[in-house]
């Protein structure tokens, strides 16, 4: 099973136990309300009145097409307007995802607290990337993939404890998920450019340690008199770095089969190399 379709049960389950809210509207350029010709419509639970409510996003389409391939192909004409029967879509994405990658095509500013701050900071801009991605919105990807790397840098500092993880859809499986949408990027098969690759690329090189650090992997920097940082030379066993603390059970269904093996052998690896992106890149470029 997908990781997406996982999550999509996972949300539909949620919403069938609560009632339905009252819709809100919101403007992604009120200056621009007059010109707005498509609402999106996305759903979201609020928890504390334990209610579905619906999201309706007022856009253009005209912008939508100039930043997404998948919105131009479905806005043929983006020239006739009817301001009294405006379209609606309904979109399976999450309301706070969709927000986010509206609010990155129209550059324009999100609170913290509406973009995924905090906990669950790294899995919600896995989602943004994932929907940049099937509506072919390169800028929305690439913005998404430098604030996904800071989410993972927040999870490598050491105020991050086992309660941050287990409060997250990765958790510890965090630096794998890392490790493919680089591997995804560097083989181009996700929009994006050389500048969010080498972020990539800088993020896993210089935080990984200190992220599995934060997992309870203990790494002593010279265990056989080695004098680079990055080699483990004590091995495996004794490192405790081994593909069931970096990814947990709960966290294996949102990765498909292949990513796991090349994880594994990069974790074999890691022990003899001084360079982690080279054991990457051995083992997931292609």
């Amino acid at each position: 099973m997908s990781a997406t379709k996982k999550r999509k049960e996972a949300s539909e389950k949620e919403a069938e136990e609560v009632e339905e809210g009252e819709a809100e509207i919101v403007y992604l350029n009120k200056l621009r309300g007059a010109h707005t010709d498509l609402i999106l419509c996305s759903s979201t639970i609020d928890k504390v009145k334990n209610e579905k409510k619906t999201i309706k996003f007022q856009v253009e389409k005209a912008v939508l097409a100039c930043h997404s391939s998948t919105f131009l192909n479905m806005f043929t004409d983006c020239s006739t307007q009817d301001k009294e029967n405006v379209a609606e879509i309904s979109i399976p994405e999450p309301a706070k995802v969709v927000s986010s990658f509206l609010h990155i095509i129209y550059a324009t500013f999100q609170e913290r607290n509406e973009a995924g701050d905090g906990k669950g900071s790294f899995d919600h801009w896995v989602d943004v990337i994932e929907m940049g991605d099937k509506y072919l919105a390169n800028v929305v990807v690439e913005r998404s993939i430098f604030n996904l790397c800071s989410a993972f840098r927040s999870l490598a500092v050491k105020e991050a404890n086992v309660e941050t993880f287990s409060q997250t859809r990765y958790g510890k499986a965090a630096f794998l998920k890392l490790i493919v949408i680089f591997s995804l990027v560097a083989n181009g098969r996700l929009g994006a450019s050389h500048l969010s690759e080498n972020e990539l690329i800088f993020t896993i090189k210089h935080h990984w340690r200190d992220f599995c650090t934060q997992c309870g992997i203990n790494f002593d920097k010279r265990p056989c008199g080695c004098q680079h940082n990055y080699a483990i030379c004590c091995g495996i066993k004794q490192s405790l770095c081994s593909l069931e603390t970096l990814l947990p059970d709960e966290a294996a269904g949102y990765f498909d089969v292949r990513d796991i093996v090349a994880f594994q052998k990069v974790i074999e690896d890691i022990p003899h190399k001084y360079d982690i992106i080279e054991v990457v890149e051995r083992h997931f470029l292609k």
